[in-house]
């Protein structure tokens, strides 16, 4: 990992000395605290810091670029990360404000030595086009693909798909009106059957696989509202249903601390209601606000004791959850300054995920 980071830092400081139009680059330093970095009632904490960059060599409509982020971790090194992604964006534009949008890339993510389970790489695609159906009416639609390659447990693998159509109405009165739907799919391709050996003991048999999909339908409602030119009011309603859940992957459900928080999104279904402001106070100082309550149900997922036995009568797992997020940011010519906090609260059906979350950070992006 340190000679891989050596080597991205080292591409990076030596194309700062490029110059001319056409070479972009960024380099951003984010440091947060966190109360709880699994979201779950172990509540483990630390102080994180992100160290990010990107090069972007944009010629006409084509823009090759290069990110990368090193992740350390404080009081949890085991947890320290170095991620990879490469890849080439195509902007067709097409009459008027019109285009077209391709982006392909590669991601590589690489834990330590304690934690390479986790490590996986792949490719992704995504294709949107924006097209303004009159002047007061814009039509967006994509579709987002991703695969993930686990290299050292293949049970983890899958591939994601998304489709959405969305249907933006703007008045006269600064008001917004946005509808979108679309269909998260999600494709396990060999998850590890569960088996017991003659001890007793339970284990992971990876000659006898099984697949798995997770399709997700969600539609959501947004009403946006300016006032003035600095004062902007949201809320935002949405409706999410699993037309199939993970009753038969005893092999993720055992290794929820990788489903939570990172694979969320297309594994449970429920309502989410949103409202927030933003507002430029003053010194163009941009301040945001946000209450977020979720109501998620967990198709296939079991309450299950700290044993990881399914407690009876099987109950299936449904959290309520209240988050509430605040950020300050100030643009000046080649650096941005933000700082941001989010307090999370989930009470939970299953009590390993009941718990309280705040994150606190602060950062700076400079462009060079």
């Amino acid at each position: 990992m340190k000679k891989t980071t050596i080597l991205i830092i080292t591409l990076f400081l030596s194309l700062l000395t490029v110059r001319g139009e056409e070479f972009n680059v960024g380099v951003e330093l984010n440091s947060y605290y966190t109360s709880n970095i699994f979201l779950n009632s172990t509540a483990i904490e630390d102080y994180v810091s992100v160290i990010s960059a990107d090069i972007n060599y944009t010629k006409d409509t084509v823009n090759v670029y290069l990110d990368a982020d090193v992740n350390l971790f404080m009081e949890n090194p085991d947890f320290n990360s170095f991620s990879v992604e490469p890849g080439i964006e195509y902007l067709k534009y097409l009459k008027g404000r019109n285009y077209l949008y391709i982006n392909l890339g590669y991601f590589f993510l690489n834990y330590s030595e304690f934690f390479t389970d986790f490590n996986y790489t792949g490719p992704f695609a995504q294709v949107g086009l924006k097209y303004y159906l009159s002047a007061t009416m814009l039509l967006k639609t994509g579709y987002n693909f991703q695969h993930r390659d686990y290299l050292n447990f293949s049970s983890f693998d899958f591939q994601n798909h998304t489709l959405f159509i969305e249907l933006n109405k703007f008045f006269r009165s600064q008001t917004t009106i946005r509808i979108q739907s679309g269909l998260n799919y999600r494709h396990y391709p060999h998850v590890a059957t569960l088996e017991t050996d003659f001890t007793g003991n339970i284990f992971y048999n990876d000659e006898i696989t099984n697949s798995m999909n997770v399709p997700n339908f969600y539609s959501l409602l947004r009403v946006s509202q300016g006032i003035g030119t600095r004062v902007g009011l949201f809320a935002e309603f949405e409706v999410r249903k699993n037309f199939r859940g993970l009753e038969h992957g005893e092999t993720l459900i055992n290794n929820s601390y990788v489903i939570y928080p990172y694979n969320d999104n297309y594994l449970w279904d429920g309502n989410k209601f949103t409202m927030g402001i933003r507002f430029i106070p003053f010194a163009e100082i941009s301040v945001t606000g946000k209450y977020s309550y979720f109501q998620k149900n967990y198709p296939g997922i079991m309450v299950m004791d700290e044993e990881g036995v399914v407690v009876e009568p099987a109950t299936e797992r449904n959290d309520i959850l209240s988050q509430y997020s605040f950020s300050i940011s100030k643009k000046f010519r080649n650096i941005d300054l933000y700082i941001n906090s989010v307090f999370r609260y989930n009470r939970s059906e299953d009590f390993f995920f009941d718990y309280n979350m705040l994150t606190l950070s602060a950062g700076i992006r400079y462009y060079f």
